[in-house]
């Protein structure tokens, strides 16, 4: 019986010596690469969708054509896993880094703030490359 512990045990751990390294990709390094500039207010905002990157980053949307990559100011727990926010802006109409915010709802938690760090343009062509294959640009 041990040895049938034993073997089972290595086999588990050959399968993981096997299996490649997880590693998430780097939003910031596409920030970099693209030399992306922050900008600090969008006028005549309204979000029209978003997609979530990982707990740092996601996309908002405001056409077809503008998009947004949002960088967060801080850690914003469960972002890269919930469905909905609320876009919290300080003033209607604007989107400011800084000053407004996201807020997460995820049960049984209570709501969470986030607030927006900094804020990309990026093209629709970027926003491909973010949402469809993320590792293109590392």
């Amino acid at each position: 019986m041990k040895s049938l512990v034993y073997f089972m045990m290595i086999a588990v751990l050959a399968a993981c010596a096997r299996t490649p390294e997880f590693s998430r990709p780097d939003y910031s390094k596409f920030v970099t690469s693209q030399e992306l500039k922050s900008v600090d207010r969008i006028r005549q905002f309204k979000m029209i969708g978003w997609h979530p990157l990982d707990d740092h980053f996601f996309i908002l949307s405001a056409s077809i054509k503008r998009h947004y990559l949002i960088e967060m100011m801080g850690f914003c727990h469960d972002l890269s896993y919930v469905q909905t926010i609320r876009l919290n802006q300080s003033m209607r109409g604007i989107l400011q880094s800084k000053f407004d915010s996201i807020t997460i709802d995820t049960y049984p938690n209570p709501s969470r703030q986030c607030t927006i760090g900094k804020i990309y343009e990026i093209t629709p062509e970027q926003k491909s490359m973010l949402v469809s294959d993320k590792r293109s640009y590392e």
